[in-house]
């Protein structure tokens, strides 16, 4: 399976990007199959996937991320507290996903202390953005 495959190759050098990019993941399970063998992948491409819901709460576990690519999914909902865990997270793209309404808890951003570039462009967040 592609795990197999990613997780021999993560076990045999140090892996630092982690690109799974264009493919069909339709649920948050992949973050949990990953949080097992990425302690050191600093960036993760999970874009372009049919990945439904929540984000999970795996993705706080993944603590040595500065770049994670989320976007052209299908997101929603509140960010899960674990992700203020993401201190070196320096870079997160959340574009063209379904955060709607003011239905996202975006406090939990403020809390990535090392985040310099945010991209919400395409959802449809109508809750205003406190500084």
């Amino acid at each position: 399976s592609l795990f197999t495959c990613v997780q021999e190759l993560y076990s045999s050098t140090t892996l630092r990007v982690l690109s799974l990019s264009r493919n069909c993941f339709d649920n948050g399970g992949i973050f949990q199959r990953l949080v097992n063998f990425s302690s050191n992948v600093e960036h993760l491409d999970l874009s372009h996937n049919e990945i439904i819901g929540p984000i999970p709460s795996a993705v706080g576990s993944m603590q040595s991320l500065s770049h994670l690519y989320l976007s052209f999914n299908r997101f929603e909902g509140p960010f899960p507290e674990s992700m203020s865990n993401l201190k070196s997270l320096a870079y997160l793209d959340l574009h063209a996903n379904n955060f709607q309404g003011s239905r996202w808890n975006p406090e939990i951003l403020a809390n990535l202390c090392s985040l310099q570039d945010l991209d919400l462009s395409e959802n449809n967040i109508t809750a205003e953005l406190s500084t």
